[in-house]
C-alpha cells in the first residue's frame, strides 16, 4: 500500500553508555518519543528503485525491554571484576578452534588459600553447564568514533561485546566436607569456548600470538538460561515428572551449537548416571575435526551422536576424514537431516528436545517438532 506515515514527537541522540542502556550493543543511537502519528495515503511523491544495498545498514538488535534475559547477562556482583586472559588455541578445523583462558578478579592473588567462604567464592568466576560468557573486546579493537568507514563499515555502531557458549565443565566449588582443602581450590579458575570464525573479535582470537604477547579480556557477566540442561534420572532435584520413566532428552545441533552439550557431556556420561540421551549433529566436512576433538576428549560421547555430514560430493565420501570419522560415532551420513531422523527416537510424550541450531534448520524443526517438549537457544545475544 502507498502510505507516508507523519509523526510528531521529539528526538534525542544518545551516545556511549546511554544508548547501550536502551539499545544493547550499540554505542550510538536515535530516540524517537512520537507523541501523534498519521497515516497519509499517497503521500510519497516518487517511487524507490532497488539500487545497491548499502554497506552501512547495521544488524537489528532487541531493545533492552525487549530482551529480559539481556540484564541476567551482566549481573552488577561480577561486572568488571574478572579479566579473561588467553592461555591456549586449539585449532580444529579451518574455521573453528577452541580457546583457553584463565579467568581472575583483579584482587585473586590476594584471596588465594583464603578460607572466607563469603570472600573466595564472591571472587571465583561461576558458571552453569550450556550458560555463556560476554567479553569485552573494545580495548583491543575499538579505535574510537568515525561518521564513515568504507574500509570496515561494520564497526561504525559496533561495541565489541562478543558473547559464546562456555564449553567447558564448570569449575569446582567449595562444599563444607572440604575441609582444610577448600583452601586449594584456585580462585582463578580455566574455561573453554569453542567458536568459529567469523568478524574482528574471532580474527583476533584466531591470529593472536599466544604465549608471547598477553590478550587480556575484561568480562562483563555470566548468563543464560537453564533451559539447555540435559537433567539426570538421578539427579534428586529433578522435577520433571517424565524422568526416570523411560524419558529421552534429545539434543540438536548445527556446527559449534554443539557447545552448551560439550559443558555437560562429563557429568552426564560419568559412571553411575542413567541419562537417555542422543545427539542428532550436523556438520560440513570441512569441520570434522570438531567431531573427532569432541567424541575422543569425551569418553562415551561417541556412542551417542548420529552425525549428518553436509558437502560430501559423491566422488569424495571416502575423502576429509568421513572413514575415520564413522568410527567414532554411532551413524554417520553424508546428507541433511531430515524429518523422521529427530522424531523416530524416542517416544512421543517422554522426550525432551534440545535444540542449538542456524536459522534455516531452525525454521525446518519449528515445522517437525509442532506438539513436542523443544527448549531452543539461537545465539541472539
Amino acid at each position: 500500500m502507498d502510505y507516508l506515515t507523519q509523526l510528531t514527537g521529539t528526538s534525542q541522540i544518545l551516545h556511549s553508555a546511554t544508548a547501550t542502556a536502551l539499545l544493547p550493543h550499540s554505542k550510538l543511537a536515535v530516540k524517537l518519543t512520537v507523541s501523534s502519528s498519521r497515516f497519509v495515503r499517497r503521500g510519497l511523491p516518487f517511487r524507490a528503485v532497488p539500487g545497491e544495498p548499502s554497506p552501512y545498514n547495521p544488524p537489528a538488535w532487541p531493545l533492552s525491554c525487549e530482551r529480559s534475559t539481556l540484564s541476567s547477562s551482566f549481573p552488577p556482583s561480577i561486572t568488571s571484576q574478572f579479566t579473561a586472559s588467553l592461555t591456549r588455541r586449539d585449532i580444529l578445523s579451518p574455521t573453528i578452534a577452541r580457546f583457553a583462558f584463565l579467568v581472575s578478579s583483579p584482587s585473586s592473588s590476594s584471596v588465594c588459600g583464603n578460607r572466607d567462604e563469603g570472600k573466595e567464592e564472591g571472587k571465583k568466576l561461576q558458571w552453569q553447564p550450556g550458560q555463556h560468557i560476554s567479553l569485552n573486546f573494545a580495548p583491543e579493537l575499538d579505535i574510537g568514533y568515525a561518521h564513515v568507514r568504507d574500509d570496515d563499515p561494520g564497526s561504525l555502531n559496533d561495541d565489541f561485546v562478543r558473547t559464546f557458549t562456555i564449553s567447558s565443565p564448570p569449575a569446582p566449588r567449595r562444599s563444607p566436607e572440604d575441609g582444610d582443602n577448600a583452601s586449594k581450590i584456585p580462585s582463578v579458575v580455566e574455561l573453554e569456548i569453542t567458536a568459529r570464525l567469523h568478524g574482528p573479535a574471532t580474527a583476533l582470537l584466531f591470529k593472536h600470538p599466544v604465549g608471547r604477547v598477553p590478550l587480556d579480556i575484561p568480562v562483563l557477566g555470566v548468563g543464560g538460561e537453564e533451559r539447555l540442561r540435559v537433567t539426570s534420572s538421578a539427579n534428586p532435584e529433578d522435577d520433571d515428572p517424565n524422568r526416570g520413566s523411560g524419558a529421552k532428552s534429545v539434543f540438536i545441533a548445527s556446527g559449534v551449537g554443539v557447545t552448551p552439550l560439550l559443558a555437560q557431556a562429563p557429568s552426564l556420561l560419568e559412571k553411575g548416571l542413567s541419562v537417555e540421551f542422543e545427539v542428532f549433529w550436523t556438520i560440513r566436512k570441512e569441520d570434522l575435526g570438531l567431531v573427532k576433538d569432541s567424541v575422543e576428549r569425551i569418553k562415551g560421547l561417541g556412542e551417542r551422536v548420529r552425525l549428518f555430514v553436509t558437502g560430501v560430493t559423491a566422488a569424495g565420501d571416502s575423502e576429509g576424514g568421513l572413514d575415520s570419522s564413522s568410527n567414532l560415532v554411532r551413524s554417520l551420513k553424508t546428507r541433511r537431516m531430515r524429518r523422521e531422523d529427530v522424531l523416530g527416537d524416542g517416544m512421543a510424550g517422554k522426550r525432551k528436545y534440545f535444540c542449538c541450531t542456524g536459522p534455516a534448520l531452525k525454521k525446518e524443526l519449528d515445522g517437525w517438532l509442532d506438539g513436542e517438549d523443544v527448549a531452543w537457544e539461537d545465539f541472539g545475544y
